[in-house]
């Protein structure tokens, strides 16, 4: 049957109506508050020494099924091909294979850590998860969502487009596109919830030696890091590894 312009445009407003109605509320009403039991990270540059732990094992740990890198058949993220030799890349920044990246700030001639002259400091660099992300908010197809319990903001593949507001829309450049590839996707950090259901958490946190990167509840990592912050230099403080809760501590001056 012949339809002319008309009819074509009430079908097609329709359409946009429909696909409208089953994505936008989710957007509309994403709350400016975070869960009660909303996990997160905290990251203490002081006790960092840029061995790249988390690196290493962000790539090892999510190039599995349900992993921020898992591939499905195309070649290991990390290895690029080599993983059984064990041959390693050297990222420098964020990439489609790199979601988790250890930097470095230099100042001066970068001869003391932590410090304000001729300093350096490591400086860790993925997903921030925010409260109320733009990524989110510019998904028109919500490929990206926040877990209304974890408060972590994943990547759900089959429904992206490929259209990239979310790498226009994120003022941090956290999401990186897979160029490379016929069937690109979008790649960045998920905060390796698909280890939760095991009873595990985000490996950079797990393998972290110093407890630099340490996981828990947002509320309990507030806290610890309020008590951080009344600590003065040189003080001793029993800084928990792994996780907030964790019985095992590692006792440092404060630098």
């Amino acid at each position: 049957m012949a339809m002319n312009r008309r009819d074509f445009l009430k079908v097609a407003a329709g359409s946009g109506l429909l696909l409208a109605s089953d994505i936008q509320p989710g957007l509309a009403t994403m709350s400016t508050q975070l869960p009660p039991e909303a996990v997160g990270m905290l990251y203490d540059a002081t006790l960092c020494i840029g061995c790249k732990s988390c690196m290493v094992n962000c790539k090892t740990h999510n190039s599995v099924p349900g992993g921020a890198l898992y591939l499905k058949g195309r070649d290991v993220p990390y290895e690029a091909n080599n993983y059984e030799q064990g041959i390693w890349d050297a990222p420098v920044d964020l990439s489609s294979r790199t979601v988790n990246i250890i930097k470095v700030s230099k100042s001066g001639t970068a001869v003391n850590k932590d410090s304000t002259e001729n300093g350096y400091s490591f400086v860790k660099q993925h997903c921030l998860h925010c409260i109320t992300p733009a990524c989110v908010s510019v998904c028109p197809v919500a490929a990206l969502q926040k877990d209304p319990v974890t408060g972590v903001v994943h990547y759900v593949e089959d429904r992206c487009i490929g259209c990239r507001y979310c790498l226009l829309a994120c003022p941090f450049k956290i999401p990186r596109y897979e160029y490379e590839y016929a069937s690109p996707q979008v790649r960045k950090c998920q905060l390796c919830n698909h280890r939760y259901k095991e009873g595990k958490y985000s490996a950079c946190c797990e393998f972290c030696p110093t407890g630099a990167s340490i996981f828990g509840k947002v509320v309990d990592l507030r806290k610890e890091a309020q008590r951080r912050l009344t600590l003065k230099t040189g003080d001793e403080y029993d800084f928990p590894v792994q996780t907030v809760a964790s019985k095992f501590t590692m006792r440092r001056q404060v630098s």
